[in-house]
């Protein structure tokens, strides 16, 4: 997929939009709700070393974003909201 294909995808998108807009990706991974699309960018003679993950929570684009080939952009996409309440210091419910 070519770097200009990211700007066709915006918040609020569902996968089917995401899916029509720039094709299929190459990989995914899902659950709770929530699913990570995974695409490789190419510039015309090649790979870029760079991927784009777009993340859906609930069939809805919540964000899409360019990193370096090889890892996954370092967020707490997958943590449940107990545990970021936790992290947030938040009291646990009795």
């Amino acid at each position: 997929m070519l770097e200009s294909a990211t700007k066709r995808i915006t918040k609020g998108m569902t996968q089917a939009q995401v899916l029509q807009a720039i094709g299929s990706p190459r990989g995914s991974s899902s659950g709770d709700g929530k699913m990570r699309l995974t695409y490789d960018l190419q510039f015309a003679w090649g790979s870029s070393g760079r991927q784009f993950f777009v993340d859906l929570i609930d069939d809805k684009v919540v964000s899409a974003k360019i990193v370096q080939y090889g890892g996954e952009p370092n967020d707490d996409f997958w943590e449940s909201a107990f545990l970021k309440d936790l992290k947030a210091g938040k009291e646990l419910p009795n």
